[in-house]
């Protein structure tokens, strides 16, 4: 079993001179550069990659250098530019937020290292047998009211192309406080709850995947995936293959489940064992904050996947809806007694 050093294992290994100044320092938490080299000791001492959670994926600390943090991406990316400042992060841990790097594209980089070094600190404050010269406080989740989403039973947008589909519910999404991502599958994607990495030579989650972990670890938060351009076969297919049994409220008792092989199912077993992850034998039982809108510019393809129609509400969009702002205003829109004459306009 991997051994978790206390502050006095590690200080004595470690022989620090200034070591009951590192952990008396002004803001009563353990100094910074004792719990960086804690952290990252692997890193530091057999150049071992560490591996930290960033919002719905994960990355790779892979250089230490100067005061540079250099990472590799989710998807094995890395390059000399994919740094962020050792500094930022030191003002970051000692003041115990982010409130300096609010917009950027490493904000999640800056999130995801920072709440890595806060857990470090707190594993270093509990391995101490005395506690007085230490006042961590953890900043314990609160895990609100499990929130519904509104597209928990999954809605499919159709209208003409330039009718403003994707800007609508982009709109409505951000308005509602979702927290989202368009999904367009194509010919690389190797399937919706799974991806290959050709750098890392290993399936990991996919998007779609990852958002639903994230669901899970925030009940209180609303996650919807939105699959665009459905017309397309191949987006159907995949749809059909592995999304029919989780887009539905009205089958299966309300349970929403994904089916998966042997394989993929222990990419998420292993989440599981740290969040609330439903996992039943290769099923995955998807969280009640967690919805799908499905956006396509082909109706008569839409009508005719009777699989997929027959699962989801419709809804037909113009350009004079583009005033729609919020997810009830949405909703008020779909087709009840109109949905079997679409049907009906285009059987084939």
């Amino acid at each position: 079993m991997k051994k978790i050093l206390s502050v006095v294992d590690f200080l004595n290994e470690n022989e620090n001179e200034n070591s009951q100044e590192l952990l008396n320092n002004s803001s009563n938490k353990i100094a910074f550069d004792l719990v960086f080299d804690y952290a990252f000791k692997p890193l530091i001492e057999n150049s071992i990659p560490i591996t930290i959670r960033r919002s719905r994926s994960f990355f790779k600390i892979i250089k230490l250098i100067g005061p540079n943090i250099y990472f590799e991406t989710s998807n094995g990316n890395s390059a000399e530019d994919y740094k962020i400042s050792k500094n930022t992060i030191k003002s970051m841990y000692e003041k115990g937020e982010n409130d300096i790097v609010l917009s950027s594209g490493n904000k999640g980089y800056y999130d995801g290292v920072l709440k890595f070094l806060q857990d470090k600190a707190l594993e270093l404050s509990g391995g101490k047998e005395s506690t007085d010269d230490l006042k961590i406080e953890p900043k314990n989740k609160q895990i609100g009211e499990v929130k519904e989403n509104p597209f928990k039973q999954a809605i499919c947008v159709i209208g003409d192309s330039g009718a403003g589909k994707s800007v609508t519910t982009t709109k409505i999404l951000e308005h509602d406080g979702h927290n989202f991502n368009f999904i367009i599958p194509t010919s690389t994607t190797t399937g919706l709850l799974s991806q290959f990495s050709p750098k890392n030579h290993e399936y990991v989650p996919s998007v779609l995947g990852e958002m639903i972990i994230e669901s899970a670890e925030n009940p209180s938060e609303l996650y919807t995936a939105v699959f665009d351009e459905c017309h397309k076969s191949n987006v159907i297919e995949m749809i059909n293959d592995e999304l029919l049994q989780c887009i539905s409220t009205k089958r299966n008792n309300g349970l929403r489940f994904i089916s998966l092989d042997r394989n993929t199912i222990d990419l998420y077993k292993n989440e599981a064992q740290e969040i609330p992850l439903r996992i039943d034998r290769y099923n995955i039982y998807l969280p009640d904050n967690f919805g799908f809108i499905f956006i396509s510019s082909k109706t008569k393809v839409i009508a005719n996947n009777e699989d997929f129609f027959n699962r989801v509400d419709i809804i037909i969009l113009t350009q004079e809806d583009r005033n729609i702002n919020t997810s009830q205003e949405l909703i008020n829109k779909i087709l009840k007694d109109e949905k079997n004459k679409l049907k009906s306009d285009y059987d084939v």
